[in-house]
């Protein structure tokens, strides 16, 4: 008799094409999920890290990423001070889609300084495009001088 109910259910899960992964059932038992679950949120923190750097280096990365901030802020007082760019800048953005607009920093604040970066990122594109395109815009010849510059 049991034999038979055994056969019954198995000819049953094969005519409903049941998969026990499919639905959400799995033969691990809650100890080995929660030993998994730990294995898998393990703290991994030093991958990443340089543990031991030559003083000289600090110092040339961080100029190299003051020299870059700098550059970046520069480059957003420029759009917001030209109306020409302005304009050019929101009709490019358009174009690749960017919704996105560019922001100063707080430099107290770390967060409005990645920000910053992030947003720089985003509008790579547009850098290459505006650089390419800098005698064409109508700018001064000293905004056309300070976009060369940055």
């Amino acid at each position: 008799m049991i034999a038979s109910s055994d056969q019954s259910l198995l000819t049953t899960n094969q005519n409903c094409n049941i998969n026990h992964a499919d639905a959400g059932v799995s033969g691990v038992s809650t100890d080995e999920e929660s030993d998994e679950f730990i294995m898998d949120i393990m703290d991994n923190w030093s991958i990443d890290i340089i543990e031991y750097m030559d003083p000289s280096a600090y110092d040339s990365i961080q100029q190299h990423i003051g020299n870059v901030m700098k550059k970046s802020r520069s480059f957003v007082k420029l759009i917001n001070k030209s109306s020409i760019l302005m304009n050019h800048i929101s009709n490019i953005k358009k174009h690749f889609k960017i919704n996105r607009s560019l922001q100063l920093d707080c430099k107290s604040r770390w967060n409005s300084s990645y920000h910053l970066v992030e947003g720089m990122l985003m509008y790579k594109k547009i850098i290459y495009k505006i650089n390419s395109e800098k005698y064409d815009i109508g700018l001064n010849k000293k905004q056309t001088t300070k976009l060369s510059l940055i």
